[in-house]
């Protein structure tokens, strides 16, 4: 039986492309392990410096947006439950696999498509040649459609509950600020660690970056969620009477 040349080749493309992908990876992540509070602090600093800017952007809108009574406030006036605790975790989570989703199609547009090229003809080459700035855009665009949405989104929250509790937007912000400064710089992570790889080009470590800003994040989300839950609650409710 003749071999199918054409698909012979792909399979020994992709499997290039998968033990190039690990050992880079294991190298990166060794690399990392020599000093690994450098570089977890510079995607801290950054993801800090994100997450503030967001917060003042929440501040911002809430100063215009139109202030309503609502019930979706904290439960200032029963005792906290590990369920609340669950829910914002899980709301956390979702914003941090967008963001480890930026990672990896960053990985995946500007290191794994151009490395197939040279295995493919026709408009199938053309497509991979010219896929990457265009992927870039959509997850540039997704990633800013996200983060804008969520200013939005948590502007309006912030109004609704001042107004409701009788606080000022101000007075409210800060008392969200020990739980959403630490949350916020834990989802940003690997966006963080993305614009950084970027601006060195240093696209085959983007998979080692989700690997270890994922690890970072996800405990640090958990120790969020419990300040939201059962910490936050009792500050507005001393405020609040």
């Amino acid at each position: 039986m003749a071999t199918n040349e054409p698909d012979a080749k792909q399979t020994n493309a992709n499997q290039e492309l998968f033990d190039a992908t690990m050992r880079e990876t294991r190298e990166t992540l060794a690399e990392w392990g020599e000093e690994p509070s450098r570089i977890i602090g510079k995607w801290t600093l950054l993801s800090f410096i994100i997450a503030s800017a967001m917060l003042v952007g929440v501040y911002f809108v809430s100063t215009i947006a139109t202030p309503q009574f609502t019930t979706a406030i904290p439960n200032i006036l029963g005792e906290p439950h590990l369920q609340d605790v669950v829910r914002v975790f899980f709301r956390n989570m979702l914003v941090l696999a967008l963001h480890a989703f930026v990672c990896v199609a960053g990985f995946m547009a500007m290191r794994a498509l151009p490395e197939q090229v040279k295995y493919k003809s026709g408009i199938d080459r053309w497509v991979h040649e010219h896929a990457s700035p265009f992927a870039m855009v959509f997850v540039s665009a997704a990633t800013a459609f996200s983060i804008v949405t969520q200013i939005w989104i948590l502007g309006h929250g912030v109004a609704d509950i001042a107004y409701t509790l009788r606080l000022s937007n101000w007075e409210l912000m800060l008392t969200v600020l020990p739980h959403a400064l630490l949350e916020l710089t834990a989802v940003f992570l690997p966006l963080a660690a993305f614009l950084l790889a970027s601006r060195s080009h240093d696209w085959h470590k983007l998979l080692a970056a989700t690997i270890v800003t994922v690890s970072v994040a996800v405990p640090t989300i958990i120790v969020a969620a419990f300040m939201e839950a059962y910490l936050w609650p009792v500050t507005l409710q001393n405020l609040h009477f």
